[in-house]
């Protein structure tokens, strides 16, 4: 289903001739969520944490695609 949803989301994005189309992830565990978006074509940007007042910090990954480069 996921992969569907990004599939559709990059025909819009070159309908609207937005580029690049960036994702948010979570990138903790096992970092199993940051490679599926890498196998469907996006590549890192940058590393963040969100900090949690009272709970563990929330580790994140920016990711891209480029529809009008070689990336895809």
């Amino acid at each position: 289903m996921g992969a569907a949803l990004i599939e559709d989301a990059r025909h819009e994005a070159v309908r609207r001739d937005v580029d690049p189309v960036r994702v948010d992830s979570y990138a903790g565990g096992d970092g199993a969520l940051v490679r599926q978006y890498q196998a469907l074509g996006f590549a890192p940007v940058t590393t963040f944490v969100v900090e949690r007042p009272g709970q563990p910090h929330w580790p994140g990954q920016l990711l891209e695609w480029r529809p009008n480069s070689r990336q895809s």
